[in-house]
């Protein structure tokens, strides 16, 4: 159980580093910002005039696919920065 909170200690003291570190670097936090943006207006049209029918829930799980995916790879770059500042 010790070793329990002391990886969730590393985890919210690296996370809170690495939120520091774009908090202070402005061009990084914008950049982060408008891609969420973006994507959230991409994945968003696609609930623009979506049937209620089969197609509509096969489109819907397809969407749930392609979010599942964007949140991913937009946590996959990450990675390499929480393993460096570790």
């Amino acid at each position: 159980m010790g070793d329990y909170f002391s990886n969730l200690y590393e985890i919210m003291f690296l996370c809170s580093r690495i939120w520091k570190i774009i908090y202070r670097t402005k061009q990084l936090l914008l950049a982060r910002t408008l891609q969420a943006l973006v994507g959230g207006f991409g994945v968003a049209s696609v609930y623009i005039k979506m049937r209620k029918d089969e197609e509509g829930v096969a489109e819907r799980l397809g969407l749930f696919a392609f979010s599942l995916s964007f949140l991913l790879s937009s946590t996959v770059e990450a990675l390499p920065i929480f393993l460096q500042e570790r």
